[in-house]
């Protein structure tokens, strides 16, 4: 496989660099177009690229989705920084042929869109859960804030779902994840989000965290109250509250003691 996109305009073939990834595959990441201002490199072509993009969303009976937009909007950007083909209009209407009729059960909707543009949904029943301060872990090994694809919710999600099923052997609802720099970053299926002063503070997408929709939501909704800011442990220990957050749930109070044994 050529390590290389051919240019449209000139066509010239653009040389990509490969960049290892934490999965023990690589990625080629090219460089900015002359004239770009972008901030930062863009994700070309995938070697084996045996991957989708996902949203899970929430899908309420007869009202449907309520963060379609904000969805669509992640996927797009994803699909264009990966080279994925997408459609939104397809999507939406996959997602709006998935909502249940009134007084029908809510649901996780999962969206898997393919490289060439190919769209999947499935969906299973979202039980209600009432949550009472679950206890979440921290990990022992860092994620990497600077792999190309952590910007992005794809299926490479090994380490991830490995973790979260060994911490909810350990009785824990979820495991926060620091970075290479020790900076709070994330949880393997949630945002972090933790109540400072009064404040509602979350760790920005360039200490590793996932740009989630809810958390997307928040920031816009309640800019007086919620920021990005870089965390640590210190942060943990002195936090008043400690909220976990993703597009299924919403918010969910967790407890975290921060000396206890990492996962």
């Amino acid at each position: 496989m050529p390590n290389g996109n051919v240019n449209a305009n000139t066509g010239e073939q653009e040389r990509g660099q490969r960049v290892p990834l934490a999965t023990g595959r690589s990625a080629l990441v090219y460089p900015r177009p002359t004239g770009s201002t972008a901030t930062e490199p863009t994700v070309g072509t995938i070697i084996d690229r045996d991957f989708q993009l996902i949203e899970t969303m929430r899908c309420d009976p007869g009202s449907g989705v309520a963060l379609i937009d904000l969805h669509l909007q992640r996927l797009g950007r994803s699909a264009r920084a990966l080279h994925f083909s997408f459609d939104p209009s397809l999507a939406r209407a996959r997602v709006v042929a998935s909502t249940p009729a009134a007084g029908g059960t809510p649901l996780r909707l999962r969206l898997l869109l393919f490289a060439d543009g190919r769209i999947e949904t499935t969906a299973i029943a979202l039980p209600h859960q009432a949550f009472d301060l679950p206890p979440v872990l921290r990990s022992a090994q860092p994620i990497d804030s600077r792999e190309p694809l952590q910007q992005h919710k794809t299926t490479r999600r090994e380490r991830y779902d490995a973790d979260h099923a060994r911490a909810t052997q350990r009785g824990s609802y979820e495991v926060i994840y620091l970075n290479e720099r020790d900076e709070l970053a994330e949880a393997s299926r949630h945002n972090l989000v933790l109540q400072l002063g009064g404040r509602l503070l979350t760790p920005p997408l360039s200490s590793g965290a996932l740009p989630g929709v809810f958390r997307a939501s928040l920031l816009a909704r309640q800019p007086a109250t919620v920021e990005e800011r870089i965390l640590r442990m210190d942060d943990l220990r002195h936090a008043e509250r400690v909220f976990l957050c993703n597009a299924v749930r919403g918010m969910v109070e967790v407890r975290c003691n921060p000396d206890d044994a990492p996962l």
